[in-house]
């Protein structure tokens, strides 16, 4: 039934997908080249194929690797694994390793009661864990300025965001630390005091909306 709503056949357009992978050639400098491994950056396939790489391997491999009862959460190759403590990481990392030669892992251990994963820093506690936003150690907080020729709604938008990503990620205790930092780092920046409120509670209105009409809301 599936295959009846789509305007070629399935094997045509697993063609097509096998042609665009082999056909990887590029133009620089008035140069052609031919990219013979790896995927173009940019390209929409691209990270699809990544993605069902990364699963290929994690079903044939990783999962296998790590065991069973073991918390395993991937984005794309970034992985946060609960292990147990008598586990030998160096062998386990030099186990990964060894699958592909493409996909090499490094290793951040817990340090302090605290894990960062992408951008989020998770703190150790005896019941649940709890969350604060992670920002590296190289962060300026050097982002749009208020002066800058962007539109007032691109400048809004960038308010919003960091807003929307302190209430998704922070746990109520770290929450209003990280919306002051916010303000200070906008103000800085020379966002009006005035307006930041006001874009405050539109990230809280769209919080509490359901995802398909967040979305929404996101593209008007």
């Amino acid at each position: 039934m599936a295959e009846e709503k789509l305007p070629l056949p399935i094997d045509d357009y697993i063609k097509l997908i096998r042609l665009r992978v082999v056909f990887g050639s590029f133009e620089f400098r008035g140069r052609e080249y031919d990219q013979i491994q790896g995927r173009a950056m940019g390209s929409p396939l691209s990270a699809a194929l990544a993605q069902l790489f990364m699963e290929t391997l994690e079903a044939d491999h990783y999962r296998s690797i790590v065991g069973r009862n073991v918390v395993w959460l991937r984005y794309v190759d970034d992985i946060l694994a609960v292990v147990p403590t008598r586990t030998n990481l160096s062998d386990l990392l030099h186990r990964f390793n060894a699958v592909h030669p493409s996909v090499q892992f490094t290793t951040e251990e817990e340090r302090n009661e605290q894990l960062p994963f992408l951008d989020i820093l998770i703190h150790r506690r005896p019941d649940d864990p709890i969350f604060s936003v992670c920002r590296k150690s190289t962060n300026k907080d050097d982002f749009i300025h208020y002066f800058s020729a962007h539109s007032k709604r691109t400048k809004e938008g960038v308010v919003i965001g960091f807003f929307l990503r302190a209430l998704r990620i922070c746990s109520p205790e770290f929450l209003e630390e990280e919306m002051q930092h916010v303000c200070n780092t906008l103000q800085h920046l020379h966002y009006r005091r005035s307006m930041l409120p006001h874009l405050q509670r539109k990230a809280e209105k769209i919080m509490g909306r359901p995802r398909d009409e967040d979305r929404t809301r996101l593209r008007e």
